[in-house]
């Protein structure tokens, strides 16, 4: 995602936000490994909890703290519904602009390049 030929500002921290319906069943640990060294900042928003069926297929059931930089609830936010999404992006904007907390950022400034990443399964 954050390649200078797709438009990267190179002195910006980089930010992927992770949109997640439930929880994944597919490994998340190593791509989150590869971002974090690399210097991206991970959010995840977990839309709803899962349901007692993908409990038993998730594969890594601490998947947000093995996703994020830190696992102080900063880099997580949770949502009851889809239809309560709104009321989180007031917080979400003032965690992506707080650059002074982005552990995994190489540079602090007041702009960010910024990457949206959104569930594939079929429910979202």
């Amino acid at each position: 995602f954050f390649l200078d030929t797709n438009g990267n500002r190179g002195g910006a921290p980089n930010v992927a936000i992770v949109l997640v319906d439930g929880w994944p069943t597919d490994k998340v640990e190593e791509a989150s490994r590869l971002a974090r060294e690399s210097g991206i900042n991970i959010f995840f928003v977990t839309i709803e909890g899962a349901d007692e069926n993908e409990k038993q297929n998730v594969i890594e059931p601490n998947f947000v703290d093995k996703a994020v930089c830190r696992t102080n609830g900063f880099y997580s936010i949770n949502v009851p519904s889809w239809f309560n999404l709104r009321k989180a992006v007031q917080t979400l904007v003032k965690r992506v602009c707080d650059t002074d907390r982005l552990a995994c950022s190489k540079t602090c400034l007041n702009s960010a390049d910024i990457s949206f990443v959104i569930d594939g399964s079929s429910s979202v």
